[in-house]
Formats: C-alpha cells, sequence, structure tokens
C-alpha cells in the first residue's frame, strides 16, 4: 500500500510539473502580448482582462475586454492569436507573414 502511495505521488508531481510548463506558462506568454498588442492598438483604452475561450493546438481565440473611461460599459472583442515557433502571433500579423512568405517564393 505504502508503495501505492509513493508512486502515485511522484505521478501526480510529475503531471503537475507539466502542466505548468505547458499550460500555464504558455498562457502567461500569450497574457503579455495580448496586453501589448491591446497598448499598440487602444492606447487610449483602459486593459480590463482577457481570457482564452475556445481553441486548439495551433489557434486560441481571446476574450478582450476593456473601457475608455470609467463611466464606460466594459467591452469585448475576440482576438484570434496563432501559436508560432516565435511565440504568439495575433491573426493580422500571421497572415501577413505568410503572405510575405508566399510572394518571396
Amino acid at each position: 500500500m505504502r508503495k501505492i502511495v509513493i508512486i502515485g505521488s511522484i505521478f501526480f508531481a510529475g503531471l503537475c510539473i507539466l502542466f505548468y510548463n505547458y499550460v500555464v506558462r504558455d498562457n502567461q506568454r500569450l497574457y503579455e502580448k495580448v496586453k501589448s498588442d491591446f497598448s499598440n492598438r487602444y492606447p487610449d483604452f483602459e486593459f480590463i482582462d482577457c481570457s482564452v475561450g475556445e481553441g486548439d493546438m495551433a489557434v486560441a481565440y481571446v476574450h478582450v475586454r476593456f473601457k475608455k473611461s470609467q463611466k464606460d460599459k466594459i467591452q469585448e472583442e475576440i482576438w484570434q492569436y496563432w501559436d508560432t515557433k516565435s511565440g504568439w502571433l495575433i491573426r493580422d500579423k500571421y497572415l501577413q507573414l505568410n503572405k510575405d512568405k508566399n510572394d518571396n517564393k
């Protein structure tokens, strides 16, 4: 019984480490990228929050919440991000990058 508890604990700790490395850290990078893209796109607006909604292994749909001033209602937009070798890219930049690659061929 004691061996089962030890093996189970090691297995659970390994799963937690994998989850942190592949989900939590990757979402932190995406979150920082969204905040950066938001400040470039809407410099006069207040960023509230963002969360990943739908997605798969290559694309994430990020729900971005913001408002213009303290009196305004919170607005939401959904931005599409692509996971590339160099990091997360917003849809417009990803499409431009692929267009440039195809034009160079």
